[in-house]
């Protein structure tokens, strides 16, 4: 997806695999806080909403790419992924 920075809206919603409800939701979100643009295209002799993701959203997705793969990698990731156990475990303590 982030190979392609302009689709319409019919595209980014597929690809996403997401209700129009929940696109609708997401959309709103990324908008509000300048992650893409959204404007009307002629495309293939009709108008068509296009989304374009703006370098921000692109420097935004990357920074949190890189959060998110240093967090799996380390060792609190293993923690977290055991928390449960060991909170049940303490309760059936009690």
């Amino acid at each position: 997806m982030m190979d392609n920075l302009l689709m319409t809206s019919v595209e980014f919603k597929e690809k996403l695999d997401l209700t129009w409800s929940e696109f609708r939701n997401h959309m709103n979100i990324l908008k509000k806080h300048k992650y893409i643009h959204v404007s009307e295209k002629f495309i293939d002799n009709s108008v068509k909403q296009v989304i374009n993701i703006e370098m921000f959203g692109v420097t935004e997705f990357d920074r949190l790419s890189k959060v998110l793969f240093e967090f799996f990698g380390s060792p609190d990731y293993e923690d977290f992924l055991t928390y449960p156990d060991t909170v049940d475990s303490e309760l059936d303590k009690t």
